[in-house]
């Protein structure tokens, strides 16, 4: 239980962007976007202050690739392929990265 409460935002993180490839109303990705650029902006964070700094960055990309204020754009199959990759990196982050958020 201690490992879930340490690491619950990777986890519902991760989980929210695997469930991204079913079929979901648009409401659905507006909320991922949100979700995913506020808790890269507090990952990236928490990883620049544990001397991290690669971390940090990886983060910071997410949160650009996921920012909702100045959206970009990108076909339905490259934000799978961006869903995937990000969900994979937060829960690797969750191995590698063991920091308190």
């Amino acid at each position: 239980m201690n490992f879930i409460k340490k690491h619950w935002v990777q986890i519902v993180v991760a989980v929210m962007l695997f469930v991204a490839f079913s079929p979901l109303p648009y409401s659905y990705y507006q909320i991922l976007r949100w979700v995913v650029a506020i808790s890269s902006g507090l990952l990236a964070y928490a990883a620049f202050n544990s001397n991290k700094n690669v971390w940090g960055w990886i983060f910071i990309a997410s949160l650009v690739l996921f920012n909702p204020v100045a959206s970009i754009h990108f076909e339905r199959e490259t934000w799978q392929l961006l869903n995937l990759v990000v969900g994979s990196v937060y829960l690797i982050s969750i191995k590698k990265l063991s920091i308190d958020i």
